[in-house]
Parts: structure tokens; C-alpha cells; sequence
């Protein structure tokens, strides 16, 4: 890449070195109709070795770009930065650009919209950098997708549709115009602060530590939960815990002892009564059941 060129002169340029790997979503499919029709032209997973960069003056069409891995230099008008991992890059239509992936590579999960997509993010030709918030669920549903592709028969056509219409739900979740920009991004740090706690629900999670992570104060994390889910923080926490608790009795043989570590419960006794107050049942009356 020329970093000599001035932010100012964006040029139409472009490399791809033959280190890259690039997997191209096969958007032409019949099962890739959901995807097209929310105005999809060009989407994919690329693995950036050496020299890649890109460069677009005046595109025609709106970009969103994940990064999933290593990073990249991004180049706007207004200066340079780069992006890192859970960095979501979105550029509407006629927005410049250039980036470049850096000497230690780069991974990036990427779609192409129409111009005439309305979403309210990419309206105007603003360009912008916030945190993905759904990337994790796009590329797991864009493998699963390349997965069933090369393969052949209904139930491969049908499998790749069930992946198509995944990417459309985390990208409309990702993207809604209906709602406000402030609430909807609220909204999704709460749903990625919870994702964050079923990761590791034996951790003894507290109201502060959650609200430090979500950058407020346990009150207003407090009341955003209401706000969002009905639920205290506490209780969210609880669910979360019994609902895992729920798949662990019926799915494997452990004993309670050891589904209550695996669920952040003291010891079984304090599980079993958690349990009871959720479901109305014992964790033994549970599996009985199953």
C-alpha cells in the first residue's frame, strides 16, 4: 500500500497477493433468495496474507466489514486508524476508502448492498467504526453455508437455506432502521453482555462487575435490564443458569454436585432450591421427567 497518498486522495487501487484466500458466497443459489433480497450483491470470508489492500474513491454500493481477526489500516478523509478484532467498519454508498490488511494478516467476514438499502447507518454516504455486535453468528452461519454449498441434494439445499436465513436475521438485528440508533445499540451490548456470562457461567458474576463492562453504573444496568427484559441483572443471571441447568439434567448423566459448579451454585443445595424457585420443581423431579 502507498501510505504516501494523502487521506485526502482516496484513488481507485487494489491488491490482492497471491498469500490471500478469499470464499465468495454463492449468491446466485435459489436458497440464497432471503439474501438477495435484502439487497446482498457480494459477500464473503477472506483470509489476508501479504498484500492485500483496497481502494475505492466512489463506491457504488454499501459496505459492511467485519473484523475477525489480526487487522486492518483503514484510510478515511479524516484520517487513518486501524481496525481490530470486533470492529465493525460500516460505509454507505459514494463513502471513500481505502484499508489494507497488516503484515500479520488479517481476517474479515464482509457484505455488499445495493445503494438503495435503507438502512438508516448507511444512508448519506457516512462512514463510520462501532463495535459488531453479531459477527460471531454471521461467520458461523456464512461456514455452515459455504459447508452445505459444495454439496449436493435437498437436504444440502435445504440446510443452506436454514444458514441463509440466520445471516439475514443477525444482519437485520444488526442493522434495523426501525429503531432508535442509541436504543438499538443499548440493546445489543446487553445482548452481548449476557452472551459474554453464559460463556462462563460458573464465574460468581456481581451487578458491579457487569456494569463495569457494560461502561455504566449497576443502577442504570439495573434498569436497562428492565427496560430490555423484564428481569433484574440477578435474575437474568439466574435464567441464564437454570436454562443451562435445564440442558445439563436431561443431556448427561452428572451428578447434581457437579451441575451446580458447571453453573456457578456454592453446592447442590443451593442449586436445587435456585432450581425449584425457577421451575417449580426439583433438579431430580426434573430429570425424572426427561
Amino acid at each position: 500500500m502507498n501510505m504516501a497518498q494523502s487521506v485526502h486522495d482516496i484513488r481507485e487501487t487494489h491488491m490482492i497477493g497471491p498469500r490471500c484466500r478469499e470464499r465468495f458466497v454463492p449468491l446466485r443459489s435459489p436458497e440464497s433468495a432471503p439474501l438477495r433480497e435484502l439487497g446482498a450483491i457480494h459477500a464473503g470470508l477472506s483470509d489476508l496474507r501479504g498484500e492485500y489492500w483496497m481502494g475505492r474513491p466512489n463506491p457504488g454500493f454499501h459496505l459492511l466489514l467485519y473484523t475477525l481477526g489480526g487487522r486492518g489500516r483503514l484510510t478515511l478523509p479524516a484520517g487513518r486508524r486501524w481496525l481490530e478484532p470486533g470492529d465493525l467498519f460500516l460505509a454507505g454508498a459514494r463513502a471513500p476508502y481505502h484499508y489494507a490488511a497488516a503484515k500479520s494478516g488479517w481476517r474479515i467476514l464482509w457484505f455488499h448492498f445495493r445503494e438503495g438499502v435503507a438502512w438508516e447507518e448507511l444512508r448519506g454516504g457516512a462512514a463510520r467504526v462501532r463495535q459488531g455486535f453479531f459477527m460471531a453468528r454471521l461467520e458461523a452461519a456464512m461456514e455452515g453455508w459455504f459447508f452445505e454449498s459444495v454439496r449436493e441434494g435437498p437436504a444440502a439445499a435445504h440446510a443452506a437455506g436454514l444458514y441463509v436465513r440466520l445471516l439475514v436475521q443477525y444482519l437485520r438485528r444488526e442493522l434495523e432502521s426501525h429503531d432508535d440508533p442509541r436504543r438499538r445499540e443499548l440493546r445489543a451490548r446487553l445482548f452481548a453482555l449476557w452472551e459474554h456470562v453464559e460463556r462462563d457461567l460458573a464465574r460468581p458474576w456481581s451487578v458491579a462487575e457487569l456494569a463495569a463492562r457494560m461502561h455504566c453504573s449497576p443502577g442504570h444496568l439495573h434498569r436497562l435490564c428492565l427496560a430490555q427484559q423484564d428481569l433484574t441483572p440477578r435474575r437474568a443471571i439466574a435464567r441464564l443458569r437454570i436454562q443451562r441447568a435445564q440442558e445439563l439434567l436431561a443431556g448427561t448423566p452428572f451428578p447434581l454436585k457437579q451441575i451446580a459448579a458447571q453453573v456457578g451454585y456454592a453446592n447442590e443445595f443451593a442449586f436445587s432450591n435456585a432450581f425449584k424457585r425457577e421451575m417449580g420443581l426439583s433438579p431430580k423431579a426434573y430429570r425424572a421427567r426427561r
